[in-house]
């Protein structure tokens, strides 16, 4: 049963900006696990376990609003979403997928029974719509379009990439001869060796009875030791964010539905990663390791391991690694890629012409804010 109550929904609602009634965000505790496990397509990031912590650790900072779709009188989605009255330089009522620290999936939940309807709904409440980092080809943009077929609404793609995925099938073992050249299993093979030289390496994953605030605390002491506390970046750094993931993870162990992993070397964690589940699909959180074995690659040995317990998985059907495009690490290890992208939804009531202007403001807006972080990383290194 999802780890969540009328009450948790009222009071982080009231924690938004622009919800003048907060019981207007307050939809069953019952409503929402059902749309969770009959969603069209997963999402983490309006799954109630995700939401309620983020509303109370990072709403302050940043405003959203728990806006509901309906199909008739029953509950056909959930996005999160910032009403905005000015954009792209000019005065325009748009919704857009809520943006913060932690931001890598805009897909609303939509029921899978009703999901075209509660695209609809949300179209005709005649403002731009603009969802960012959405699954491209997947059930719910399937029902967006069709969304906007029947509606009239104009749909443009404004920015694209992909990233690394991974879609368990339980044969970890032929992928793992097939996708990497035997040079390279010949390597992967030397370095664990070479660590276990050093002393006796283990490999083990978060059970019920663990504490996983001991957990976090390994995982956010091993994150703070490297490059990311150098830059002050760490989860460890940044309390909002701590109790954040904290109260996320805390949700989702009493669900059964987070995984977390750790490789050690004589007891002490050497590199540590962590998973949410929500419907048949897995994210990957943070990973971190121990920067002074960097030359026995423990995180990519990590993620090798935690790839075969993946597979393992009857339950999951696709796990996104949340990965940067091109990610070091990641990319060479999972071959499989998922289309991302922000999705620009005009109404019919909006001209065609404007409708042209808007896509092409927000491709200049994404391309300024990509030189921007170019420029910050080559000044600051890595972020």
């Amino acid at each position: 049963m999802t780890y969540v109550s009328k009450l948790d929904i009222v009071t982080r609602a009231r924690l938004s900006t622009g919800l003048d009634d907060a019981a207007q965000a307050a939809l069953s505790a019952a409503e929402w696990a059902a749309l969770t496990n009959s969603a069209v397509e997963a999402s983490i990031t309006a799954d109630p376990a995700w939401v309620l912590p983020a509303f109370q650790q990072l709403a302050p900072r940043h405003p959203a609003e728990l806006v509901t779709m309906k199909a008739g009188h029953d509950l056909a989605g959930v996005a999160i979403l910032e009403h905005t009255r000015w954009r792209w330089g000019i005065p325009i009522n748009a919704w857009v997928s809520w943006s913060h620290a932690h931001h890598f999936l805009g897909t609303p939940l939509m029921n899978a029974r009703s999901a075209v309807q509660g695209f609809t709904d949300l179209i005709a409440r005649g403002d731009v719509i603009l969802l960012t980092q959405m699954t491209l080809q997947g059930a719910a943009m399937a029902a967006l379009r069709e969304a906007a077929d029947e509606t009239g609404a104009r749909l443009s793609v404004t920015a694209a990439h992909e990233r690394a995925c991974y879609r368990p099938d339980g044969s970890f073992a032929e992928y793992f001869a097939t996708a990497f050249p035997r040079k390279r299993r010949k390597e992967f093979r030397r370095l664990r060796a070479r660590l276990e030289e050093l002393g006796t390496v283990r490999f083990r994953s978060l059970s019920a009875r663990d504490d996983i605030a001991a957990w976090f605390d390994r995982f956010e002491a091993l994150e703070a030791s490297g490059w990311k506390g150098r830059n002050r970046t760490a989860i460890a750094q940044d309390p909002q964010s701590s109790r954040f993931f904290r109260e996320v993870a805390q949700r989702l162990k009493s669900d059964g539905r987070l995984l977390f992993w750790e490789l050690s070397l004589d007891g002490a964690p050497i590199a540590m990663l962590f998973a949410m589940i929500s419907g048949t699909q897995a994210w990957l959180g943070k990973i971190a390791y121990d920067e002074s074995l960097a030359r026995f690659s423990p995180g990519v040995l990590l993620m090798l391991d935690v790839t075969a317990e993946l597979d393992r998985r009857a339950d999951l059907t696709l796990v996104d690694s949340c990965a940067v495009p091109g990610h070091s690490m990641i990319d060479h290890l999972w071959h499989d890629r998922l289309p991302i992208g922000d999705v620009l939804v005009t109404p019919q009531t909006v001209p065609e012409w404007r409708a042209r202007s808007l896509h092409l403001l927000e491709i200049g807006r994404n391309r300024t804010l990509a030189a921007l972080r170019s420029a910050r990383t080559s000044l600051f290194g890595r972020s």
